[in-house]
């Protein structure tokens, strides 16, 4: 399921918890999440893409809150539903796919 730049609700969250994910929280009110979200359409073209999701922070506050969220934008990857690792701040494709190659 690559949902790119699609927002994800807090109905749809429960499908961050299978597989890898890499999840970015946004907030419309901020520039740099504009960056971030072209950003993880990117690596949606890439055909061997693992899952990629946005979530707004306002639209999702629940989801922010179980991941600890403070700033935006704040990219997580996950397994399974547990977190690998973050970055605060616009994360670069290359440095969001090395991440997932530590821990895959």
């Amino acid at each position: 399921m690559n949902v790119g730049s699609n927002r994800i609700s807090e109905t749809e969250s429960r499908a961050i918890d299978k597989g890898f994910w890499v999840v970015s929280f946004l907030a419309n009110w901020a520039k740099p999440c504009k960056t971030q979200e072209c950003i993880n359409e990117s690596i949606c073209k890439d055909p061997a893409c693992i899952n990629v999701a946005t979530v707004d922070i306002d639209e999702c506050p629940v989801l922010s809150e179980r991941f600890d969220i403070r700033a935006v934008p704040t990219t997580v990857v996950l397994r399974d539903g547990i977190e690998l690792c973050r970055r605060l701040g616009v994360t670069n494709a290359k440095r969001i796919l090395n991440q997932l190659v530590k821990h895959c």
